[in-house]
């Protein structure tokens, strides 16, 4: 099935949409425009439905049929009007707008900003977009988000036509997992604590295969310390979804095309890789925020962040974007252009030794954390990358090697503190509360201007 730009004033899915270029009205000359908000309408009804990913039929969560939740389009100036419409049958329900600034009453999470939603009963949610980019929306009950509602939120420039002419296709890629397992059957077994997803996954070190990597000493101590296995992911996912499905096509794209790809991790749980068969990846925004423009062969997206990058087609084939996530046992697709398939570049398997020897020698014989102090810099506490296969000879295993011996090589790191400082555990969460304070500070300053009175006074939802 082809994944096809949303265009339409009335969408397949039932969702009354409105056209961003009715937002605009021009005023003398052509370049001269002034932006007039409206009102959007969305209906959205949410129902039980059954999905079949693996070859077994499950139980999951629709909103208008579709899962993932259909993608919504507003301009910034506009009134959003959103009607969630509980179709449940025993479970109340709710939608979360996550990212958004909003009032707080719109927030959406039961019981704590926004009344709930009971079986049959319908909520509107309403507020002001005051800001642009690429966000997403999820249920706050239960675990419903986990089975299926969540969805892309786009908010669209005043001037969105410009990005228009810009590219030959705009469109919301929303990466999530799938399991066949139900959501609280996942939660028991994490809150057992137990190696049965890592067994699923391949990704438990027996002693053979130790012996195998010259990591025997590096086992034998984890054992020692009572360590479970390594492994950078805790649930097993059947299948790993773009836009709801394994695989997805665009094939309408020709040589030369350039494509905004609205990225948005849904995951429940998942890190996820990005590469591209077609060549570099160009980010140029950040969580609904413009960046400078950087060029990236890979880049790994968090769960809950979203990116807005460009690609193009070089040449009339079929070039694979794939997202693989971060303990890198599957992957997803969406294959853009049409013809002869290129795939992107497989990701390779994990150094889990590396990882564990790395944190064994954080740790005492008796399990205790060793006092790391000033020695240890930001980059030393990436345990991840020391796994990264692709990153062997890199500077993170020669720190590491450093801190063992007990000498700093982090000290020439931008992220390392003076030497000579003596700092106490209680001077360094001082600093790094303080750091974020600023940060804050700096960020509701910049985003929530005086000018914009009650903007100041709305809910901050990044969760």
């Amino acid at each position: 099935m082809a994944l096809k730009a949303a265009s339409k004033d009335q969408s397949d899915d039932g969702v009354k949409k409105h056209s961003a270029h009715e937002s605009f009205e021009a005023h003398g000359d052509a370049d001269k425009i002034s932006f007039v908000g409206k009102k959007v309408r969305y209906d959205l009804f949410v129902t039980d439905t059954v999905v079949n990913f693996t070859g077994k039929r499950r139980h999951a969560y629709a909103i208008n049929g579709q899962l993932p939740a259909p993608t919504l389009f507003f301009t910034e100036g506009d009134t959003a009007e959103i009607y969630l419409h509980n179709r449940l049958k025993k479970e109340e329900t709710s939608l979360h707008w996550h990212g958004v600034i909003l009032p707080n009453p719109q927030d959406g999470v039961p019981y704590l900003t926004t009344k709930r939603i009971g079986p049959g009963e319908t909520h509107l949610y309403t507020f002001k977009v005051v800001q642009n980019g690429t966000y997403w929306y999820h249920s706050h009950s239960g675990l419903q988000e986990q089975a299926g509602m969540y969805g892309a939120l786009v908010f669209n420039k005043r001037d969105s036509g410009m990005m228009m002419n810009k590219y030959k296709e705009v469109l919301p890629v929303v990466l999530s997992e799938w399991t066949d397992e139900k959501p609280s059957q996942v939660m028991r077994r994490l809150h057992t604590a137990n190696d049965w997803y890592a067994i699923k996954k391949g990704s438990v070190q027996s002693y053979a295969e130790a012996i195998r990597y010259n990591a025997f000493g590096t086992k034998l101590k984890n054992e020692w310390l009572r360590m479970k296995a390594m492994d950078v992911s805790d649930v097993y996912y059947d299948r790993f979804l773009i836009n709801g499905r394994p695989e997805n096509e665009v094939p309408q794209l020709k040589a030369g095309d350039k494509i905004r790809l609205r990225v948005v991790n849904a995951g429940a749980s998942s890190y996820f890789w990005l590469n591209y068969a077609g060549g570099k990846i160009t980010v140029v925004a950040n969580d609904g925020n413009d960046v400078e423009p950087v060029e990236v062969d890979r880049l790994i997206v968090g769960v809950s962040e979203t990116y807005d990058v460009e690609v193009t087609v070089p040449e009339n084939m079929s070039y694979e974007f794939r997202a693989t996530p971060e303990d890198r046992t599957k992957h997803a697709s969406l294959w853009l252009g049409s013809g002869h398939k290129m795939p992107a570049p497989d990701l390779p398997r994990l150094k889990y030794f590396e990882g564990m020897k790395m944190m064994n020698s954080m740790m005492k014989m008796n399990g205790d954390m060793k006092p790391m102090g000033h020695k240890m810099s930001l980059q030393k506490m990436d345990m991840n990358q020391v796994m990264y296969p692709e990153l062997q000879g890199q500077t993170m295993s020669h720190e590491m090697e450093g801190m063992e011996n007990g000498s700093s090589h982090g000290q020439h790191s931008t992220h390392a503190m003076p030497a000579g400082d003596s700092i106490t555990h209680d001077e360094q969460q001082g600093t790094i509360k303080q750091i974020i304070r600023n940060i804050l500070v700096r960020c509701i300053r910049k985003l929530c201007p005086k000018s914009r009175g009650n903007v100041r006074n709305a809910g901050w939802t990044w969760c």
